[in-house]
């Protein structure tokens, strides 16, 4: 008997210490290392204002003659392509009044000197008055052209020198536009203002070269 209830006590002692162990809990945070270096932050400051075209980056189209706008292909910040046409002019009531003298004028001194070479072919006029009529006669001739070549004949498309963003339409159809009047202004958004309105305490915190 009591070689039995011994073995019987260390059956239990042996049970009792072949119980798996607690498991391990698993950790709470990860830790890692970086080096320390030194760096700026950003920081970003909210403003409000508007963005304008640079003025020593806007080109204006200007009317070379006296001229009324006959019709406007383009519309305030529309974006435009070299060459494309922006406004077209036809000649003032006064210039085509002008383009009709000066080619009147052209077409009596040609034929004045025509019957002055004529009459110095039958001895009638001296070599003076025949070189004094064609100088007349060419001098008309070149201020005709001039005025034709300049107004286009009576009609003038003006066109984008260089692509850039309509800034300005100061004339409306049927406007008229003295000579060297501005009918279009065209910025470029290579070059631009801002204009921004910052809190006091916001204003601080913003530094010259930073980032719009």
């Amino acid at each position: 008997m009591r070689i039995t209830a011994g073995m019987a006590a260390l059956t239990l002692a042996l049970a009792g210490c072949s119980r798996p162990a607690d498991t391990a809990a698993a950790p709470v945070a990860a830790v890692r290392t970086a080096t320390v270096v030194t760096r700026m932050l950003d920081e970003t400051v909210t403003a409000y204002g508007q963005v304008e075209f640079d003025p020593a980056a806007i080109r204006t189209l200007t009317a070379t003659f006296e001229a009324q706008v006959a019709q406007i292909h383009v519309t305030v910040g529309e974006a435009v392509q070299a060459g494309q046409p922006i406004v077209t002019l036809t000649a003032s009531p006064t210039t085509r009044l002008d383009l009709d003298r000066l080619a009147r004028e052209a077409s009596v001194t040609s034929a004045e000197h025509a019957r002055l070479q004529r009459l110095r072919a039958d001895g009638l006029a001296a070599d003076a008055e025949v070189a004094a009529a064609a100088a007349a006669a060419a001098t008309s001739r070149e201020a005709s052209a001039n005025l034709r070549r300049l107004t286009g004949g009576g009609r003038i498309t003006l066109r984008a020198p260089v692509s850039g963003v309509i800034d300005s339409l100061p004339a409306s159809p049927g406007a008229l536009i003295g000579a060297g009047g501005v009918v279009a202004g065209l910025g470029s958004t290579r070059l631009l203002n801002a204009r921004l309105g910052v809190e006091v305490e916001d204003a601080q915190r913003i530094r010259s070269g930073a980032a719009i």
